[in-house]
């Protein structure tokens, strides 16, 4: 017999899936309506296997450089670059392979709590501490950009309505440790008081999350190379600061919006909504917007083909068991 809690899980992530697909086909099908693929086809082949090479090794360093940015967040950890950026690529790989986008921190999470014997609350104050400053970041550049491109004024209000909302759930997050201290309330529930504790000696260390922050914008800067040479070999006569935001604003929707497995549909959908307003054409853009996101996501899925195995993760039912032994870890190292 199945309990009531796998039953609501199950049509709970049923139904996530079934919208992402739906989303997912609508935004694609919106992306590429009324193009001519001769037209697609021929940007495509514009572009040079060694300007492809290029932009991949551009990638796969800013990816190394997001794995530094996590290690030096951590405050005591004997856990290296190396390691980390195996397991946030793996990690990584398996979002982008699931139709639902749940197994990213997770998947991180029990890597590191299992093999590594790392505390749990420690793993996730460390993954909460990196994801804020990428939502800073990116918030920031994206606020920048409207400033200084006339062309993406209509996008204001939503960015502010949105950093609003985003700030507000940030100062709660840095926060949380004064917020148990106040609520005596929370003290009670597992894991809520070490894990404040965790984010509050994090956040005690101002000088390196300064140059972590540091880190972040390195890492998401420079994707910006990595689109304008892609886009540079398709004859997209952009600047680097342009691309730069096409690359982090595609992103950024893509991530955010329900859609379908490695963000096909919503990712083009971004791209080549963000190019037209630099009237670049529909084919070209498309083209672009594939090739960008091949770059961008299969890395990940790559290195994951071949970390997993590794890890013990080679099967769905060791993946299971590898849940279950994480909740057993958590359970005794929360309370």
């Amino acid at each position: 017999m199945f309990s009531n809690k796998k039953v609501i899980r199950f049509f709970s992530q049923t139904i996530a899936a079934l919208l992402g697909i739906a989303i997912g086909v609508a935004l694609g099908w919106l992306a590429i309506r009324g193009a001519e693929w001769a037209a697609v086809k021929e940007s495509l082949r514009s572009v040079s296997l060694a300007t492809l090479m290029l932009a991949l090794l551009i990638a796969l360093l800013s990816s190394w450089i997001r794995a530094m940015r996590w290690r030096f967040t951590w405050a005591s950890a004997s856990v290296s670059t190396f390691r980390l950026f195996q397991v946030e690529n793996a990690a990584l790989g398996i979002n982008n392979i699931s139709p639902i986008r749940m197994w990213d921190e997770m998947a991180s999470l029990g890597m590191l709590v299992i093999r590594d014997k790392l505390p749990a609350t420690t793993v996730v104050a460390t993954i909460v501490m990196t994801r804020a400053q990428d939502l800073v970041f990116t918030l920031c550049f994206v606020g920048l950009a409207i400033l200084i491109a006339p062309e993406l004024t209509e996008f204001a209000r939503p960015l502010a309505f949105m950093s609003v909302f985003v700030f507000i759930t940030l100062i709660v997050v840095l926060n949380w440790g004064k917020v148990v201290r106040r609520i005596p309330l929370l003290k009670r529930l597992p894991g809520v008081t070490s894990f404040g504790e965790a984010i509050d000696t994090l956040w005690a260390k101002k000088r390196r999350l300064a140059f972590t922050f540091c880190l972040t914008a390195t890492y998401w800067l420079i994707l910006g190379p990595a689109a304008f040479f892609i886009g540079r070999g398709m004859g997209i006569e952009l600047s680097v600061f342009q691309f730069t935001l096409i690359a982090l604003g595609s992103i950024f929707f893509a991530t955010a919006t329900p859609s379908l497995p490695g963000a096909v549909g919503s990712f083009e959908f971004a791209a080549v909504s963000l190019l037209s307003l630099w009237d670049v054409p529909k084919e070209t853009a498309i083209g672009f917007a594939v090739l960008l996101h091949l770059i961008l996501f299969l890395p990940p899925v790559f290195i994951a083909i071949i970390v997993l195995p590794r890890e013990g993760i080679a099967s769905i039912s060791a993946w299971k068991q590898r849940a279950r032994n994480l909740q057993k870890v958590k359970s005794s190292d929360l309370e």
